[in-house]
């Protein structure tokens, strides 16, 4: 453990990868689930994951479990998520950058900062809005769960700007979404991706603990 210290990665940290990994690989096998959906979460796991951890590593499994995960949802018609995932990408290049210009080099994670009371506000009345519009635009196409994916689409926009600048405040909006994702992939019957989401939201919760604890 003395070789992970010196990257700032604690006995705990090791534990919540090793515990949600090998959760996630067990209901690959339960749900006797295709290979896109087990790279999708197995991938999507890890991310999430180096990600609570501050860990800019968590890009290049980022990248896998976007595009994966993008596969399943054209299959599904979930055009709300495919086009949060072409935002993702165009957003992960960016925040690259932006994580690279703010990381702490001593520490190997990123420094995170706090929004203002304003600007709490003005991503709350951006969700509530923006929510009511994209699923008002989803009910327009063949979309086959148009409120559930407006919830989980709209927030993930938010989340993923707060969380490419750094900020801790995206953890709230990340467990909407992943909430919302297990409603709608419960639905759907895809107990692969719905344990993926869950084990997310347990994710989320650690990471708002370790970005607030900074």
């Amino acid at each position: 453990m003395k070789a992970l210290e010196k990257y700032n990665i604690s006995n705990t940290d090791v534990i919540v990868m090793i515990v949600l990994v090998l959760l996630q690989a067990l209901t690959a096998i339960w749900a006797k689930d295709n290979m896109v959906s087990f790279i999708s979460g197995m991938t999507g796991i890890i991310s999430v994951v180096l990600c609570s951890q501050k860990k800019i590593s968590f890009y290049l499994f980022g990248f896998i479990q976007l595009f994966t995960y993008c596969y399943l949802c054209i299959g599904q018609h979930l055009w709300g998520e495919v086009i949060e995932n072409v935002f993702y990408f165009v957003t992960m290049i960016v925040g690259i950058v932006v994580w690279i210009k703010n990381y702490n080099k001593e520490k190997y994670e990123v420094v995170p900062k706090k929004l203002s009371e304003d600007w709490k506000l003005t991503c709350l009345l951006v969700f509530l809005l923006g929510t009511i519009l994209v699923w008002i635009i989803l009910l327009m196409t063949n979309d086959t769960h148009p409120f559930l994916d407006s919830v989980s689409t709209v927030p993930a926009f938010i989340a993923q700007i707060l969380m490419i600048a750094g900020y801790k405040d995206q953890w709230k909006y990340w467990i909407i979404v992943d909430i919302s994702s297990i409603v709608m992939w419960a639905i759907i019957g895809n107990p692969f991706m719905v344990m993926q989401f869950s084990l997310w939201t347990i994710n989320c919760l650690y990471g708002m603990h370790k970005w607030n604890k900074s």
